[in-house]
């Protein structure tokens, strides 16, 4: 079997479908349809996703957020969150509900590397990058999630997806709390990945000047390197470049290699040759 055919198999074994295996499940009633997602084939899982995900109501948006929740096959799981970015706002709430809960690689301590990619980075959390999906109709709900949520790790994951969503459509409604949420938490030593999140998502705000100088206020006294490089990379990526920007990176020194890269990344980003 030549190497092709192998790669392909793989991926249906993953739940990878073609329009034409999908078309055959489009008349099914509803109800096979949702019986469809518990089937242990995964490519009639995704059909049933995509299918689904055809008509947004609340009914169909809980029951996809809850078979995302335990989906293991790639392919069903990129169906199901597609299905629900693709629904809008009514599925907000459910995925908020979802934030930090799919996936086991979101971050819960601060990076030992610098970030290199030159966009936003992705989010480790699907539920999150789902809501990126829906886009600026999730903003309103996710700045009362960090308005309101007493859970740490949960205002973590909306602050990553407000960045997100920020970058992506350019809305800026967002960037007094997620301003807030940086100043409440500098000196607090138990909320750093949060900082750090914080800090991150502003790079999402291009040429806002209240983003800008919360992030040069943070430069006179930051020493954790984390918040320190991530701090620079937002600026970099708001891209307002003035007198008292440039005058701090000709005076700046570091030793640290991580930190370096991202002193070298703004010099970039920001068109400097110093």
């Amino acid at each position: 079997m030549d190497e092709h055919k192998v790669k392909q198999i793989n991926r249906e074994k993953r739940g990878q479908i073609t329009d034409e295996y999908l078309s055959q499940f489009e008349e099914l009633a509803d109800e096979s349809i949702i019986q469809m997602l518990k089937d242990k084939n995964p490519q009639k899982r995704t059909a049933a996703a995509k299918i689904l995900g055809k008509t947004p109501n609340s009914k169909n948006v809980a029951i996809l957020c809850g078979a995302m929740k335990n989906e293991k096959a790639l392919y069903s799981r990129i169906a199901m969150s597609e299905s629900l970015g693709e629904m809008g706002e009514i599925a907000v709430p459910n995925l908020i509900d979802l934030l930090g809960m799919l996936g086991n690689n979101q971050e819960r301590e601060l990076p030992t590397k610098y970030f290199k990619k030159k966009n936003f980075p992705l989010q480790h959390d699907l539920a999150a990058r789902t809501l990126v999906k829906v886009g600026r109709p999730a903003l309103p709900y996710l700045i009362k999630t960090i308005k309101s949520t007493p859970d740490v790790f949960t205002k973590e994951q909306a602050a990553d997806t407000i960045g997100g969503i920020t970058y992506k459509t350019q809305d800026q409604s967002a960037v007094d709390i997620i301003i807030q949420t940086t100043l409440e938490n500098i000196n607090n030593p138990d909320n750093s990945v949060l900082l750090w999140k914080s800090v991150r998502a502003l790079s999402g705000f291009q040429k806002n000047r209240k983003a800008f100088d919360v992030l040069m206020g943070m430069l006179e006294h930051e020493t954790r390197p984390p918040i320190l490089w991530e701090t620079l990379r937002s600026l970099g990526k708001i891209g307002i470049c003035n007198t008292q920007l440039t005058t701090f990176l000709k005076n700046f020194e570091t030793e640290n290699p991580e930190i370096k890269l991202a002193y070298d990344r703004i010099l970039v980003d920001l068109k400097l040759y110093i």
